[in-house]
C-alpha cells in the first residue's frame, strides 16, 4: 500500500496538475497571451532563439511583443492532456492561445489496436479543445509535420493520421473565426534543416522559424480584431462676417457764383 501511495505522489509530481502558470505582470494592461504544448514548444521556452540564456525565451518574448504571457510545454502530452491547459487559460481570462499538439498523438494513434477508431477520438479531442476556446478572441494551432523522423515507425498509418489530424484542423478554421492554422508542416517540408537528427524536433534556425511563426500569427490576429483609431472631424469655426463699408455719400460742394464787375 505504502508503495502504491509513493508511486501516486511520484506521478502527481512529475506529470503536475493541468494547470497554466500565473500571467506575467508586465506589460501592464497588455493582452494575454498563453502557449501550450508538448516538447516542442518546451523546447521554444527552453531554448528559444530570442532569450537563449533563459529558461522562460518564449515567455519573454511575448512578453517582447506586448502581450502578458503563461507558457507550459510538457514532453510527450497529447491533446487530450493540453486541452485542459488550453481550458484553464480561457477560464483565466486569456486573449489568445497559442496550441502545438498532435505529433504525440500520432505515435499513440499507431498503437492503439484500431488506429482508425484512435484518429477519431483524436479529431473530437481537437474540436473539443477548440470549443472551449470559442470565448478565446484568437487561437493559433499550426499544423503537424510529416517526415523522415525517428517516432513515425508505421509510415502508411502515421502519414494518415497526420492527414486526418490537419484536415480536422483546417476544416475547424474554415469554421471558427478566431482560429488560425498556420501551415507549419508545408514549412518545415521545404526547409530540412529546421529539424535536428531525429527529424522533428527543432535546430537553432527551427526554433526561430517556429516562434516567428507562432507570434506573427498571433499579432496579425489580435490587431485585426483592434477597434479602428477614430480620428475626430475636424472643427473649422464660422467665418466672422466683415460688415460691408458704408462710404458716405460725396459732399457737393457748391460752385463759388461769378459776379461780373460792376462799372
Amino acid at each position: 500500500m505504502r508503495t502504491r501511495w509513493l508511486v501516486a505522489v511520484i506521478l502527481t509530481i512529475a506529470l503536475g496538475s493541468a494547470c497554466m502558470p500565473e500571467w506575467t505582470v508586465h506589460p501592464r494592461g497588455g493582452p494575454r497571451v498563453a502557449a501550450a504544448g508538448d516538447s516542442i514548444l518546451r523546447q521554444l521556452e527552453s531554448y528559444g532563439p530570442t532569450h537563449p540564456q533563459s529558461t522562460r525565451a518564449l515567455t519573454r518574448s511575448i512578453q517582447d511583443a506586448g502581450w502578458r504571457a503563461s507558457v507550459r510545454g510538457e514532453n510527450g502530452w497529447r491533446v487530450e492532456q493540453i486541452r485542459d491547459l488550453a481550458a484553464d487559460a480561457a477560464a483565466r481570462g486569456a486573449d489568445g492561445v497559442i496550441l502545438v499538439a498532435g505529433v504525440n498523438d500520432v505515435v499513440w494513434i499507431r498503437q492503439r489496436r484500431r488506429p482508425h477508431v484512435a484518429r477519431e477520438i483524436v479529431a473530437a479531442q481537437i474540436r473539443g479543445t477548440l470549443a472551449d476556446l470559442r470565448g478565446v478572441d484568437c487561437v493559433i494551432w499550426p499544423t503537424v509535420p510529416f517526415g523522415p523522423n525517428y517516432y513515425y515507425t508505421g509510415r502508411r498509418v502515421d502519414r494518415l493520421s497526420v492527414r486526418r489530424i490537419n484536415t480536422v484542423l483546417r476544416r475547424e478554421a474554415e469554421q471558427r473565426a478566431n482560429l488560425v492554422v498556420p501551415e507549419w508542416a508545408a514549412n518545415l517540408e521545404e526547409h530540412p534543416g529546421y529539424v535536428r537528427p531525429d527529424g522533428l524536433h527543432l535546430s537553432a534556425t527551427g526554433e526561430a522559424a517556429l516562434q516567428r511563426v507562432l507570434l506573427r500569427a498571433m499579432s496579425t490576429c489580435l490587431r485585426a480584431l483592434a477597434p479602428p483609431t477614430t480620428v475626430p472631424p475636424t472643427t473649422i469655426p464660422p467665418t466672422t462676417t466683415v460688415p460691408p463699408t458704408t462710404i458716405p455719400p460725396t459732399t457737393t460742394v457748391p460752385e463759388p457764383s461769378r459776379q461780373m464787375p460792376t462799372r
